[in-house]
């Protein structure tokens, strides 16, 4: 049997295939579902593989992914996702992960005022795409 040549490969897009489409959109709906349950007071925690809650510590960079995947999902029109990603971004403008007394984010909730340098760019990136995602 001849192997197909480079442009039998090229017209082939499996990422234009309706079959692949509606996997992409059912793994999307079940990692919505999923990372829902991360949901905590002050923002969102770490949860593990099995959708158990490791902690229940709210971390910055966790709660901004969340806001920039439920603003998203809001967008594609999917049930309850303004919520959840309205309050990660509560959660990042007015509550313990935001340094209101320096400036920008802690990494969680167990941060303190007292040790602001414990802060970074890494999720200060995330924070700015959570907003950027909202805004929308």
């Amino acid at each position: 049997m001849d192997s197909p040549d480079s442009s039998d490969l090229l017209s082939v897009c499996w990422a234009d295939s309706s079959s692949h489409r509606r996997w992409l959109l059912a793994e999307g709906q079940r990692l919505l579902e999923h990372y829902a349950k991360a949901r905590v007071p002050s923002g969102f925690a770490t949860l593990g593989h099995d959708g158990s809650m490791v902690d229940d510590t709210a971390k910055s960079i966790i709660t901004a992914r969340m806001v920039h995947c439920y603003a998203l999902a809001a967008l594609m029109g999917i049930p309850g996702a303004a919520t959840l990603a309205d309050h990660g971004l509560d959660a990042l403008l007015d509550g313990p992960l935001r340094d209101s007394v320096h400036g920008g984010w802690f990494s969680d909730t167990s941060s303190t005022h007292e040790n602001p340098s414990r802060k970074n760019a890494y999720l200060h990136a995330f924070v700015a795409l959570a907003g950027a995602s909202a805004i929308k």
